[in-house]
């Protein structure tokens, strides 16, 4: 049987993320707030990022989630640097704090709409610039950050900024020397950030492992897939991943009717979302959890869980949810870089999923193998209304997928 697997890009299951903190400092030297940064290792005194939204949900999962706003940093300010796509698409936003300040890049910036929405959802935000921005700037921030470097002696852009919010306070970061603090706080500036002050330190924090999430996401797979879901154990295994539930949490409460009442208990959630959703969140949890390169792979496991799906869905002797998860096993063992016996061990699927994944038997064995060789091309030309046909149904797969990735 192809194996379409063997051609995607090799996932190495990535190291614990770290987190540093870089302090920010007023112009009496009194420390009123930290800057969250993303490190690689615990060594590292720098990021290497390829993919600064997972960076930026690394940080803050291990921020929020597993060591806490108030011990972090006390009753102190914490600037989370919001990735672009988090304007677009708030779902992995963390909940809103008084303590918590997003920074939005200028660059970012498309819309006031994002902003306003923002704003409206109770966030505080800051503006990160590189140099100077526009006059226009958008009153509903309420600190702006600037290099220091493109500081000059004069006071006019600083003071036609403030004309227009006096409430905005002014952030100097890259604060490298003592005259570069001084000329920033001659001309205005507030607050300051850099290494005249401090460098960032990186925490050693004994958070869990990705081995123990990859574990208990497993688990999870198992029950979601079992004949019969008990709630009550997958509430109980999904509060050992508070990200999972916050994720889901805010997912189903997204995704409500506007007349529906709020949702707060995981049952309810689970209950309401569904479990083919359910599924997919917990799928894209376990791919994410290999690291920045399992990005690559995501769209082609979804896309190929809802193409056979889609192909069985008016098929009244297939189950549409065994087809799902047929194709969504059928990718895993590649990108978890882990035997297909292992995995079907791991997760105690049925007979029936089983025997179409080791041997490409059944009904869904031959779903599979039609849709392996779809990908690998090797349909007969002359097939042409079923080469049509498939190709439509996987358009329609690939179109939920990419809503799937952005809804992430």
């Amino acid at each position: 049987m192809t194996d379409r697997n063997q051609t995607l890009p090799p996932v190495e299951s990535a190291p614990h993320a770290h987190i540093a903190l870089q302090p920010l400092f007023d112009g009496q030297f009194q420390h009123t707030g930290d800057a969250l940064l993303y490190r690689h290792s615990g060594f590292a005194d720098h990021a290497e990022i390829t993919s600064p939204t997972h960076a930026t949900t690394s940080a803050v999962i291990m921020a929020i989630y597993e060591i806490g706003l108030t011990q972090l940093v006390g009753e102190r300010d914490l600037y989370i640097k919001a990735p672009a796509e988090w304007l677009q698409n708030t779902d992995l936003l963390p909940p809103p704090d008084p303590k918590l300040v997003l920074e939005i890049n200028y660059n970012d910036l498309a819309s006031d709409l994002h902003v306003f929405n923002l704003v409206r959802s109770g966030y505080r935000l800051s503006l990160f610039c590189e140099s100077w921005p526009r006059e226009d700037c958008w009153p509903s921030f309420e600190t702006v950050k600037i290099a220091a470097d493109t500081v000059d002696l004069s006071k006019s852009r600083l003071d036609v900024l403030r004309a227009l919010n006096p409430e905005l306070g002014f952030i100097a970061h890259r604060v490298a020397t003592r005259e570069m603090f001084e000329l920033c706080q001659s001309v205005g500036f507030d607050r300051f950030q850099g290494y005249f002050f401090a460098k960032p330190m990186t925490l050693k924090v004994a958070g869990r492992s990705k081995g123990g999430n990859r574990q208990v996401l497993l688990s999870i797979m198992q029950e979601l897939h079992s004949e019969d879901v008990d709630v009550q154990r997958l509430s109980s295994l999904m509060t050992q991943l508070p990200q999972a539930t916050f994720l889901l949490l805010k997912r189903v409460n997204s995704v409500r009717e506007s007349s529906v009442r709020q949702i707060e208990s995981l049952p309810d959630a689970l209950v309401r979302l569904g479990l083919t959703e359910i599924r997919t969140l917990m799928a894209s949890l376990l791919v994410v959890e290999m690291g920045e390169q399992a990005h690559l792979v995501l769209p082609e496991v979804l896309t190929r869980a809802a193409f056979c799906r889609q192909l069985v869905a008016k098929k009244p002797n297939l189950n549409p949810d065994t087809a799902f998860s047929v194709g969504l096993f059928s990718m895993l063992p590649a990108v978890l870089a882990m035997p297909i016996e292992s995995l079907l061990t791991e997760l105690n699927v049925s007979q029936e999923i089983g025997g179409a994944l080791r041997s490409g038997i059944g009904e869904y064995g031959k779903l599979l193998r039609l849709v392996e060789a779809f990908d690998s091309a090797e349909l007969s030309p002359q097939n042409r209304s079923l080469i049509a046909e498939l190709n439509r149904q996987y358009l329609i797969a690939r179109a939920w997928s990419q809503e799937i990735l952005v809804n992430l």
